[in-house]
């Protein structure tokens, strides 16, 4: 029998998709576009090029890293739930560091959130 899904779960796993599909087709782009048009500027487009490249992999890995979350935390899989869990406490960490507070608060918010759905998973 399948659990059900609570709403705000599937409401972060829509966004993770979302996200997902954003970093990875801007990581494309940085991958495929690299140093293109600098030619002539005087910018050392090579070194440009495999920078952009780099990030670019960053980015594509993310993307597919944040969808193969996204897609477990809909399909309510416990792995998700703690992968999760701890990529809000990392992110609730940095932006503790930053003085963030907006991240302080939406990121505090997600880890009380997913502590009280945990019994769900």
């Amino acid at each position: 029998m399948a659990k059900k899904r609570p709403f705000g779960i599937t409401i972060l796993s829509i966004i993770g998709f979302i996200s997902a599909f954003i970093m990875a087709g801007i990581g494309a782009v940085f991958i495929l576009l690299g140093g293109a048009g600098l030619q002539g500027t005087g910018v050392n487009v090579a070194a440009l090029g495999a920078l952009s490249a780099f990030f670019g992999v960053i980015m594509l890995g993310g993307g597919i890293l944040q969808g193969i979350i996204s897609y477990g935390l809909w399909k309510m899989q416990k792995w998700a739930y703690y992968v999760s869990l701890v990529m809000y406490a990392i992110a609730f960490l940095g932006a503790l560091m930053s003085v963030s507070i907006a991240g302080i608060v939406i990121d505090g918010l997600m880890m009380y959130y997913l502590y009280s759905v945990r019994k769900k998973f």
